[in-house]
């Protein structure tokens, strides 16, 4: 008597916790999917996997907003190893296979250094008013060009002169910035990553890999930062989050 083959659902990662058999969240994963546990016998690593099929073909907001709520639960209580969006494996066996067992050791080791540790970013700009006047107040070429375009204004070469003095006098003042701002966070962290800010009065992205112990005093150097710069720099905060910047390759969050 033959058996009818059942197709697998397929096995879709969000990340890699610790196997202490704690209760998941009470979330749901992407398209509604119930969240589940998977590991190998004998192994201190686990995935928080969902079925596959809840995923669409096409990617949607909410299922990219579905999989970064997954870690943020996971991350209020527990370590977690984000994995990038969109990892799928044909069944939870080749997952084991593939991911968990074949990197037993890496994940290990990965999961040792996030241990008791979060990720807090620091987004950091110019206020555009403060910078400008800033810089032609210190800068005399820059002083000497603008005078030259406001007795000129319909010459482009002295325009043109004026922006590129201008924005080499930026990228020097943005550099030394964000290498005083990343020296003060380091003394409250275990790392930081350092990443161009946004848009052209964009400071920096700095991501800092936090022990929970120490969040408190992170927080209390951004806000003297933040008090020490008002009115010339901006401070914008996210965390605590999984620690996306510090995994690389597959083991990693989109975006």
């Amino acid at each position: 008597m033959s058996q009818t083959a059942v197709e697998s659902p397929g096995c879709y990662v969000y990340a890699l916790v610790r196997h202490d058999g704690r209760p998941l969240p009470a979330v749901t994963g992407v398209g509604g999917s119930e969240l589940r546990i998977v590991t190998v016998p004998g192994s201190k690593v686990a995935a928080v996997v969902s079925d596959a099929d809840a995923l669409p073909e096409r990617v949607r907001r909410t299922d990219l907003l579905a999989h970064s709520e997954v870690l943020q639960a996971l991350v209020a209580d527990r370590d977690v190893v984000p994995i990038r969006f969109g990892s799928v494996y044909p069944s939870d066996d080749e997952m084991c296979g593939e991911l968990l067992a074949a990197n037993a050791g890496p994940l290990q080791r990965l999961l040792a250094a996030v241990e008791a540790k979060v990720e807090m970013q620091v987004k950091i700009g110019y206020d555009e008013a403060a910078v400008t006047t800033e810089i032609v107040a210190s800068d005399r070429h820059v002083r000497k060009m603008r005078d030259v375009v406001r007795v000129a204004p319909a010459d482009n070469g002295a325009r043109i002169e004026l922006g590129r003095r201008f924005s080499a006098a930026l990228d020097a003042r943005r550099s030394e910035d964000a290498r005083q701002a990343t020296r003060r966070l380091e003394r409250s962290c275990e790392a930081v990553t350092v990443s161009g800010g946004s848009g052209d009065f964009g400071v920096a992205k700095i991501a800092c890999l936090v022990s929970r112990k120490k969040l408190r005093k992170l927080e209390e150097a951004i806000d003297r930062m933040a008090d020490g710069q008002a009115g010339r720099m901006t401070f914008e905060v996210l965390g605590p989050l999984p620690p996306y910047s510090f995994v690389s390759g597959p083991i990693a969050e989109v975006g």
